[in-house]
């Protein structure tokens, strides 16, 4: 084979190599789980569960993807299925504190739509276990609490709540806060249900 022939076809190789690994090199659980992460931010929902789905079945023990397909089986509706994803991942366990606690939040939260109230409440003390200076976590343990019955506890955690979110200068959280717990002391000026924890229909919209 003369110089030039040989040259070129190693050019040629070269680049149907290149073709060939752009191609397939799409296709590993990295590319997916990425690919799905973006879909997740671009509300994609449906795609990005199809693409944590093709990285599971590519990485079977891929504990962020399971994380996000939960996320978004969660923005889907699909609670029971999100918190199925929440517990793999926890099952898997991993070495880093971030996955352990997005397994918690999602599956926390997940748990609260479907009023598992109790059990929502027992994700969400891991949490702040791990995270304890979240004032959005004290915010949602305290509807959790209060949706369970936990008057006084309720609000007890959006009185913490309070305090974290004006350090972090949270204006949005306060005012949130600040008329939750306005008529949440209201209601226990006037009624006798922090005691007998009876459901307070007469304070409706509280939070």
């Amino acid at each position: 084979m003369c110089s030039f022939g040989r040259w070129a076809w190693v050019v040629a190789m070269a680049v149907a190599f290149a073709s060939v690994t752009a191609c397939f090199g799409l296709r590993t659980s990295n590319d997916y789980y990425d690919r799905g992460s973006a879909r997740l931010k671009d509300d994609k929902y449906r795609g990005a569960v199809a693409d944590f789905d093709k990285a599971i079945s590519l990485r079977p023990k891929y504990i962020v993807a399971y994380i996000g397909r939960g996320n978004a089986k969660i923005e889907l509706g699909r609670y029971e299925e999100a918190i199925a994803d929440f517990d793999q991942a926890l099952l898997l366990g991993s070495d880093l504190k971030s996955d352990e606690l997005d397994s918690y939040r999602g599956r926390a939260f997940a748990k609260f739509m479907l009023g598992r109230y109790r059990e929502s409440i027992a994700d969400y003390d891991q949490v702040i276990r791990l995270q304890p200076d979240d004032a959005y976590i004290y915010f949602r343990r305290g509807r959790a609490k209060f949706e369970g019955g936990l008057y006084g506890e309720a609000f007890v955690d959006w009185q913490v709540s309070l305090e974290l979110a004006k350090e972090a200068n949270n204006s949005g959280l306060i005012g949130t806060l600040g008329r939750s717990i306005q008529r949440l002391s209201r209601c226990r000026r006037h009624s006798t249900a922090l005691q007998s924890r009876q459901p307070w229909s007469f304070c409706p919209g509280l939070s």
